[in-house]
């Protein structure tokens, strides 16, 4: 398999199998390994930014059947697991009132 090196996306599910129980298709990495993730604590909607939008990101997940952030952690900014409202709270003082650093594991 070639991956293109224009920047496209490829995308592969290892649990794929077709009624034989192959997949009908190999992956062979070659060359450089994939960059390692670079996810910001906080950015629980993944658009490179820490703002108003990750608030009303979590509050929609913890409180209106909205999407889990992409990374779990991330939206765990107090570091105390699991997601909850102080994780909300801790978000807005650290955007808003300079408040303490955001501890996501």
């Amino acid at each position: 398999m070639m991956l293109p090196s224009d920047g496209s996306t490829v995308l592969y599910d290892p649990h794929f199998s077709s009624e034989d129980g192959s997949s009908g298709c190999e992956l062979e990495l070659i060359g450089h390994p994939p960059e390692p993730c670079h996810a910001i604590c906080g950015d629980v909607d993944n658009d490179g930014l820490i703002n108003i939008l990750d608030i009303v990101f979590l509050i929609n997940y913890k409180y209106k059947d909205g999407p889990a952030p992409y990374i779990y952690e991330l939206g765990d900014v107090d570091g105390l697991d699991p997601i909850n409202i102080l994780d909300i709270v801790y978000l807005i003082n650290n955007i808003y009132k300079d408040g303490a650093d955001l501890l996501c594991r």
